[in-house]
């Protein structure tokens, strides 16, 4: 197949991925307390963010699948095989954002709401006193 070939096979990929982006992000307004949620998260910040994710992970009321996107999801970034090859300019990194935003949709929709919000509480109440650790993260300092 020539490269115009593999253009357009890859054109159809990142628009079916478009797609289905569209489809699993698109929510009815009565979801603004899941948009209020997702501001806190952002405002907290990145080393209390990956204390959120560590918490969850380790949270036995999160579905195991959910538990398991996270490491496929870092197996399929560092692979060298792509759907679309990254050697193609914009167009072969857009995959791999699709896909790190599906499955952030997905853990995010997985995860039961009351078990997010009582860890970003705690983060948010733990700010004060250190940027958001959790116990036992200060040992060996």
């Amino acid at each position: 197949m020539t490269w115009w070939g593999w253009l357009l096979v890859g054109l159809g990929v990142v628009a079916l991925a478009v797609v289905a982006v569209v489809l699993v992000f698109r929510r009815p307004i009565s979801q603004l307390r899941q948009d209020r949620l997702l501001r806190r998260i952002g405002a907290l910040p990145l080393r209390a963010k990956l204390s959120l994710v560590r918490r969850l992970f380790r949270d036995r009321r999160v579905p195991w699948w959910a538990k398991a996107l996270l490491p496929a999801l870092a197996v399929y970034l560092v692979m060298p095989l792509d759907f679309i090859p990254d050697f193609i300019p914009v167009i072969g990194y857009l995959d791999d954002l699709v896909i790190v935003l599906l499955v952030a949709t997905l853990l995010f929709r997985a995860v039961p709401r009351r078990v997010i919000e009582e860890n970003v509480e705690s983060l948010e109440s733990g700010e004060g006193r250190g940027a958001g650790s959790t116990a036992g993260e200060g040992r060996g300092r």
